[in-house]
């Protein structure tokens, strides 16, 4: 019998994409919750009419704070895993199966996009070199690839990382964690298509993730006592 595990995808103004792109998570998983961020579209509807449960955010409070969010609801429940992925149809669901027949014998499967072979934006190219290289100092992990959000970690893994997550970097946030606490680790090539619908801005939030992983990196307590799932709907 394999894990429980439910979808999470945050959402913001993803109403052209976010019907197909639960509608195709469900061939794969059930249980769905879109967390979305401060929409001022028809996001929420389209994904309750696609099958997913929604938790609706009245402000747009970021990427990290909409998956803390939707972790607060997740983690009182009796998953085994959460899959992350983005609502903008970046993330093809047709890859999911890679991703839980890797969870089967690992608590953390991340994905990489293979830069060179997938059509990488030219002006994202540097700022996420770059980022890998600071990445590599603090996790000893050569990812050529840091930054995608299309992850499947445990809930025993997610309940050990501290109540940090912001915007864009609780990708890096995620990776120091899993390397300072020797979470049993894999990774997976996907694929990733690239629209209009992206909100990352390659310099400047490339600035601030390495600012705010070395934040956490250097000063933040790292526990491995369980966190209250409760205190991540604060």
């Amino acid at each position: 019998m394999g894990k429980k595990v439910s979808a999470l995808i945050p959402a913001y103004n993803c109403e052209k994409t976010i019907s197909d792109v639960v509608r195709m998570t469900k061939n794969y998983i059930r249980d769905i919750l879109v967390v979305s961020d401060g929409s001022r579209d028809n996001t929420s509807f389209e994904a309750l009419k696609a099958g997913a449960e929604v938790l609706v955010l009245k402000e747009n409070l970021g990427k990290g704070y909409a998956i803390q969010k939707g972790l607060g609801v997740l983690l009182k429940q009796d998953f085994d895993g959460i899959l992350f992925m983005d609502g903008d149809g970046q993330h093809n669901p047709e890859e999911i199966p890679k991703f839980l027949e890797v969870f089967e014998e690992c608590d953390f499967v991340i994905g990489v996009r293979r830069l060179k072979k997938n059509n990488y934006p030219p002006l994202r190219r540097i700022p996420n070199y770059l980022g890998g290289l600071f990445l590599r100092k603090m996790t000893g992990w050569n990812l050529e690839d840091w930054q995608c959000g299309f992850r499947l970690s445990s809930t025993d893994f997610l309940k050990k990382i501290p109540k940090i997550f912001k915007r864009y970097e609780m990708e890096s946030q995620m990776l120091i964690i899993a390397s300072h606490l020797k979470v049993k680790t894999k990774i997976v090539e996907v694929e990733t298509l690239y629209g209009s619908n992206s909100y990352f801005k390659a310099v400047k939030d490339t600035f601030f993730i390495c600012l705010r992983s070395l934040d956490l990196y250097y000063e933040r307590k790292k526990t491995e006592d369980s966190l209250d799932p409760l205190l991540l709907l604060q």
